[in-house]
Order: C-alpha cells, then sequence, then structure tokens
C-alpha cells in the first residue's frame, strides 16, 4: 500500500510543480499575456500607416517588441519618399515617422542633384532662419539643436510630447529626412 502512494503522489507533486512553472514564466514577462490579448491585427496597422501617408504601397511589416512595449515596424514608398512608421500594436498610434527621399529614385536624385549645382553655381546657400523656417513648416515646437553638416541643415525641435529631426538641403530647401518621434511624455 506504501508503494501505491508513492505512485500517487510523485504525479500529483509534478503536475503542481508545471502549472507553477507556467504561472511563473508568464508573471516573469510583466504585462506580456495582457498586452498580446489586446494588440490590433497587421491589417489595422498597415491602415493606420496608409491613412497617414495617402497614396503610399506598404513594403514591409514587422511586429517587434523593445522594452515589453509591442509595435509594427511598417515600411512605406511612393515613388519619392520612403517611410518609415511605428505603430502601436495596443494603442493604434503612430509612435515614429520617418520620411526620407527614396534611394533609388533616379529622376528624384538627378532633379536634387541638377538644383544643387544651380545653387552652387550662385553661392546662394541658405541662411539658418531660412532653413528654420521651412522646417517650423512640417513641425512644431522648440528648435533644441542646429548643425550645418555636408550643406545639409540637420534640425532637432520638441513639442514636449513629440520630438523632430529634420534634414533641409543648404542649397536648395528640400527636406531630405523627416523623422517624427513620441517621446513617452504623457499630460
Amino acid at each position: 500500500m506504501k508503494n501505491m502512494k508513492k505512485w500517487m503522489v510523485i504525479p500529483a507533486v509534478a503536475g503542481v510543480l508545471a502549472i507553477g512553472g507556467v504561472a511563473l514564466a508568464e508573471d516573469s514577462i510583466p504585462g506580456v499575456a495582457k498586452q498580446t490579448d489586446k494588440m490590433i491585427s497587421l491589417q489595422d496597422a498597415k491602415k493606420v500607416a496608409t491613412d497617414k501617408v495617402k497614396g503610399a504601397n506598404v513594403t514591409e511589416v514587422e511586429l517587434d517588441e523593445d522594452d515589453g512595449r509591442y509595435h509594427y515596424d511598417i515600411d512605406l514608398k511612393d515613388g519619392k519618399y520612403e517611410y518609415d512608421l511605428e505603430v502601436d500594436a495596443v494603442t493604434g498610434k503612430i509612435i515614429k515617422f520617418e520620411k526620407e527621399v527614396e534611394n533609388d529614385s533616379k529622376a528624384q536624385t538627378e532633379k536634387v542633384a541638377d538644383q544643387k549645382q544651380a545653387m552652387k553655381d550662385k553661392k546662394d546657400m541658405l541662411s539658418e532662419e531660412q532653413a528654420l523656417k521651412i522646417a517650423k513648416q512640417h513641425a512644431s515646437g522648440v528648435v533644441t539643436e542646429v548643425e550645418l553638416d555636408d550643406n545639409v541643415y540637420e534640425i532637432e525641435m520638441e513639442d514636449g510630447k513629440i520630438e523632430y529631426e529634420v534634414d533641409i538641403d543648404a542649397y536648395t530647401g528640400a527636406i531630405l529626412s523627416f523623422e517624427q518621434e513620441d517621446n513617452g511624455v504623457t499630460e
């Protein structure tokens, strides 16, 4: 009879340990189970991106996680620009937005090169004030940094909740890169 009790107790203890291990594993990653249950679909994330960038085609979507926060990395192209967005996988809110001149757009690259050459020939570089005026047409807030590097004005702005980085060609005034990122500050 003692042997029989051992055979009944061992599976019961093993079952309790297994269930406890599963519970502990889920508890060791706070909020993961809750967060994944409430995530928006991939299609919903793509819709958020295409609503933001009208006329662009989605080229890549990837679910990613940074610091316990899930988001969709979404790349889009519209023939002139490349866009990189991060969409919060739970709220559907855009938490990062970047816009750059599309590298494989030969016509656009040649046009910018021609404009640069024409402006260089005139020796007419934009002033810092002119570059700031252009940047403020696309972003709001306080200017936190302005740098002229390789004929590109690199301008950083912040409005308390969103940080912007705008790169402007110092000769043509063309926006070469635009980034917008939610800095996580809540009001």
